[in-house]
């Protein structure tokens, strides 16, 4: 099953809390195993440099989703493990 890369790291952040390191660790793995998917990679990114810039566009001013859905979620950065 493939997920969108958004619901991909929605859902890694529900696991694993506000915790950047350990999200893009398991974003770069989920990735590598093809459980998520990008439309292409003309750049040649690794799967741990495409997870961090995800994070980082998750924190951008105009649209902060990660932190939106952290919020949202009462999401912090304790593991909820």
């Amino acid at each position: 099953m493939h997920h969108s890369q958004r619901d991909m790291m929605r859902g890694l952040l529900t696991m694993l809390g506000y915790d950047e390191a350990a999200v893009c660790r398991a974003y770069a793995q989920a990735e590598r195993a093809g459980l998520v998917s990008r439309k292409s990679n003309k750049h040649g990114h690794s799967a741990e440099a495409y997870a961090a810039a995800l994070w980082a566009n998750g924190h951008r001013r105009r649209s902060p989703w990660i932190r939106e859905y952290c919020t949202r979620h009462g999401i912090t950065a304790k593991a909820h493990r």
